[in-house]
C-alpha cells in the first residue's frame, strides 16, 4: 500500500518546485524569447515613425485682429481725438499717421498703432472698413455718437487685451517640427515627411560591432534610438542562433565584418516588427508608450540595461541587451539620460502644448466674436436713442465716413493751407 506524505509536506515541496522554476533557468541566459517582452514595447515605439502620420489634434487658427471693432470705435470718437493719431494729405491722396508721441504710458505704448491704423481707415475716401457703412454711421447725430461712443471704447479695450495676451501665448510647434524630433528619436532619420528608412542611422556612429555599438563607451552607440535598442536585443552575433525576441522566428544575424547597421539587417529586422502605413498621433498615445518604454529600464552601479543582462550582455546565449553606462546612480536608472527616450517626451509635451494653445486660440477667438456682436448692437442701439429737436444731422465725423459736405472745422483742419480749405468749401 502506498504511504500518503502529510498535506504539510505536499505544499512544501510544491513551494520548492515552484521556486526552483524561478530560480534554475537563471537570469544569465538570453535564449529563445527572453527579450519577447521589451521587443514589443519597442517595436510599438519605433513603429510610431512609421508611414504618414497625421498628428492629433491639428493646429486651431489664431484670432484675427479685431479690426472692425477697432475702427467703429474710432468712427464714433470725437474729432479731436481722431486728430491724435491722423493727418489729412493734400488732395486726394490718403490720410497718414501723426508723430507717435514720446514717453507714452505703456499702455497707450502698445495700443497706438492699432488706434493709428483705425483712424486712418475710417478718415479714408470711402472708408476702408465695410462695417461702417454697413452700420450707418453717418446716420448718427453728435448726442447718439456720442453715448455709443462710451461703451465702444471699452470693448475696443477688452478686444486689445484679448488680442494681445492671444499673440503673446507660446505658439504651438507645426507638425513638420514635432516628426522631425519624433523620427530623430525613432529610428534617426530628421525628415518630417513619410520616409521609410534604411535602419543606417540606428547608432550615433557607423560600422559597428555588437559590443561597440551595445554596451562600450558612455554612451553606447545605440543609446541614439529606439532602433539602435532593438538591434542590440534582436540582432544576435553572427556566430550565434538563440533567438531572443521572437523565440518562433529567425533572427537577423550581426555582419559578420561588424559593420552594422546595414540597410539589410533593417529589413530582416522589421519583418519581426512590421511597418505601419498610416496613423495618427496624439499626446496620450506618447505618454502610454514612454510610460511602457520607462519600464523596461533595470539599473545596476551606474548603468542602466534593457534586455536579458546575463553574464555578458555580448548578445549571445549569456545575454542579449543594451548597456546604458552612466546612465543610473546606486543601481537606478536616469532615465533623462536616455537620448531617445528624453526626445519621445518632448515630443509628448508639444503636442500637450498644441492642445493648449488650441484652447486658448478658440476662447480669444470666440470672446472677440462676441465683442464684434455687442459693438454691432452698441451701435443698432445708439440709432434708436432719441434725437433731440434742435440737433442736426452731424458733423464733423460724418464727412469722412460719407463723403458728405465739409464742415468749418475740417476747413480749420487745414490751417494755413488756403487752396485746400478752399476746397473743402466747395464740397458743400
Amino acid at each position: 500500500m502506498t504511504q500518503q506524505l502529510p498535506q504539510s509536506i505536499k505544499v512544501a515541496t510544491i513551494a520548492i518546485a515552484f521556486l526552483c522554476n524561478l530560480v534554475l533557468p537563471s537570469h544569465s541566459k538570453g535564449d529563445n524569447g527572453v527579450n519577447a517582452a521589451a521587443f514589443h514595447t519597442l517595436c510599438s515605439a519605433l513603429q510610431l515613425g512609421d508611414g504618414t502620420i497625421s498628428i492629433e489634434p491639428p493646429i486651431v487658427k489664431p484670432p484675427e485682429a479685431p479690426t472692425a471693432i477697432y475702427n467703429l470705435n474710432m468712427s464714433v470718437a470725437a474729432k479731436e481725438w481722431q486728430n491724435r493719431f491722423y493727418k489729412r494729405a493734400t488732395g486726394d491722396a490718403p490720410p497718414t499717421a501723426t508723430k507717435k508721441p514720446e514717453n507714452l504710458s505703456p499702455e497707450w505704448n502698445s495700443k497706438w498703432e492699432a488706434w493709428t491704423t483705425a483712424a486712418i481707415a475710417v478718415n479714408a475716401q470711402p472708408p476702408t472698413e465695410a462695417l461702417l457703412k454697413d452700420a450707418s454711421i453717418g446716420d448718427l447725430t453728435s448726442t447718439q455718437r456720442t453715448t455709443a461712443s462710451v461703451e465702444l471704447s471699452k470693448i475696443a479695450e477688452a478686444a486689445f487685451d484679448i488680442y494681445t495676451n492671444a499673440k503673446a501665448q507660446k505658439a504651438a510647434k507645426p507638425d513638420n517640427e514635432i516628426l522631425k524630433t519624433l523620427r530623430s528619436a525613432v529610428n534617426g532619420e530628421t525628415t518630417a515627411e513619410a520616409a521609410t528608412t534604411d535602419g543606417t542611422k540606428a547608432f550615433s556612429a557607423a560600422n559597428q560591432a555588437y559590443t561597440a555599438a551595445c554596451t562600450t563607451g558612455s554612451p553606447a552607440k545605440a543609446t541614439k534610438t529606439v532602433l539602435g535598442a532593438l538591434f542590440c536585443l534582436c540582432v544576435v552575433p553572427n556566430t550565434q542562433t538563440n533567438k531572443p525576441c521572437v523565440a518562433e522566428a529567425t533572427h537577423p544575424t550581426w555582419d559578420s565584418s561588424d559593420q552594422e547597421p546595414k540597410s539589410a539587417t533593417y529589413t530582416l529586422l522589421r519583418n519581426l516588427c512590421p511597418t505601419v502605413k498610416h496613423q495618427k498621433l496624439t499626446a496620450a498615445k506618447l505618454h502610454q508608450a514612454i510610460s511602457q518604454l520607462s519600464a523596461l529600464f533595470t539599473g545596476k552601479t551606474t548603468a542602466a540595461y534593457i534586455g536579458e543582462q546575463g553574464d555578458s550582455c555580448n548578445g549571445s546565449n549569456n545575454g542579449a541587451c543594451i548597456k546604458y553606462a552612466g546612465a543610473a546612480t546606486s543601481g537606478i536608472p536616469n532615465l533623462d539620460s536616455i537620448t531617445w527616450l528624453s526626445a519621445l517626451n518632448t515630443v509628448a509635451q508639444d503636442i500637450s502644448d498644441r492642445q493648449e494653445a488650441n484652447r486658448q486660440a478658440t476662447q480669444a477667438t470666440e470672446e472677440l466674436a462676441h465683442l464684434k456682436r455687442m459693438a454691432k448692437q452698441i451701435i443698432a442701439h445708439a440709432h434708436l436713442t432719441p434725437k433731440k429737436s434742435q440737433e442736426t444731422q452731424p458733423t464733423k465725423q460724418t464727412d469722412k465716413l460719407t463723403n458728405k459736405a465739409a464742415t468749418d472745422e475740417d476747413c480749420n483742419a487745414a490751417k494755413d493751407n488756403q487752396e485746400q480749405c478752399d476746397k473743402l468749401k466747395d464740397k458743400k
